[in-house]
């Protein structure tokens, strides 16, 4: 947190109460989706945000972005996202309080088993998982955690791959 100083406005007097003032700002489905997208360490898409927030995602995401907690960013023609660690961070607490942090990484680590599961073994999967890597590594981190062998299996299979073919 940034030092106090007592000419500013409260919510300016720390890096923490500048984000808090934000989220009050947003509905309660804008802050549970806040919350639940801190799970994604790198770029993310709407449709990924909803699979892991649930369909109040769609409409939260530019919520957020006015609110300037998370990025907007264009990839190959694509809209997407991602959070920047300070932002990552506190969002993560978030969930922590809200108390579905469990659910909310297992939808995430299972997203993208499902994913590379039925993924054939192309250049296709290795360029999946280069855009996705930093998640793959927080899926794996959680099914390690969670003792969720298949959740293992196939992402440490994927992440196998990607190390030795690129």
């Amino acid at each position: 947190d940034l030092p106090a100083q007592p000419t500013r406005a409260a919510r300016h007097q720390s890096l923490r109460a500048a984000i808090g003032s934000s989220l009050e700002a947003l509905s309660v489905a804008e802050r549970e989706t806040f919350a639940r997208i801190s799970v994604f360490g790198g770029f993310f898409d709407s449709s990924a945000a909803e699979q892991i927030a649930g369909q109040a995602a769609v409409t939260a995401l530019p919520a957020l972005a006015r609110e300037a907690l998370i990025q907007v960013h264009r990839r190959e023609g694509r809209l997407g996202y991602r959070l920047l660690r300070t932002m990552r961070e506190f969002a993560a607490d978030e969930l922590r309080r809200q108390g579905d942090e469990a659910a909310i990484r297992r939808r995430h680590r299972q997203r993208y088993a499902d994913r590379w599961e039925a993924a054939s073994h192309t250049d296709e999967l290795l360029d999946d998982v280069t855009e996705h890597y930093a998640d793959a590594l927080d899926a794996l981190a959680s099914a390690l955690d969670d003792h969720d062998g298949a959740a293992q299996a196939i992402i440490a299979i994927a992440l196998a791959r990607w190390w030795a073919f690129t």
